[in-house]
């Protein structure tokens, strides 16, 4: 029980630092590019996702409606689907965080996988995606 409470007082003290983060407009703008050649385009928890491929891995990078300014995004690892009512990724994206999603498919961090997602990093920040992400893991 304790290690429950401990859990909870940590949960609770990161998301708090999200919540009383700066809002976009208190921020530098950011140039971030969300268009991909051949994209196809829908919605996640209603929020407009471009689906694309990279390096022939299925991706996709959702918008959310007001970005903050400065290219921050959340990036899910594995399991995008997953329990999203009880993750940070909607909570995010109403801050104004962008979301994305690299399918390295059932490779738990084998090598190859590592190299793709530092490539996809590295893609992101060409596109004026902030260096550093909130990871979010299930």
């Amino acid at each position: 029980m304790r290690t429950l409470s401990y859990l909870s007082i940590c949960f609770y003290c990161a998301m708090s630092y999200f919540v009383w983060m700066p809002q976009a407009d208190s921020l530098h703008a950011a140039d971030v590019q969300v268009e991909f050649a051949n994209e196809k385009l829908d919605t996640w928890h209603g929020f407009k996702r471009h689906l694309f491929e990279f390096e022939g891995r299925g991706a996709w990078v959702v918008e959310p409606k007001t970005p903050r300014g400065d290219g921050a995004f959340s990036w899910c690892m594995m399991f995008p689907d997953a329990f999203t009512q009880r993750c940070a990724a909607p909570a995010l994206l109403e801050r104004g965080f962008y979301h994305v999603y690299l399918d390295v498919g059932n490779t738990f961090g084998a090598p190859e996988a590592v190299m793709s997602l530092e490539r996809f990093h590295q893609m992101l920040q060409k596109r004026g995606f902030s260096q550093k992400a909130v990871l979010i893991g299930i």
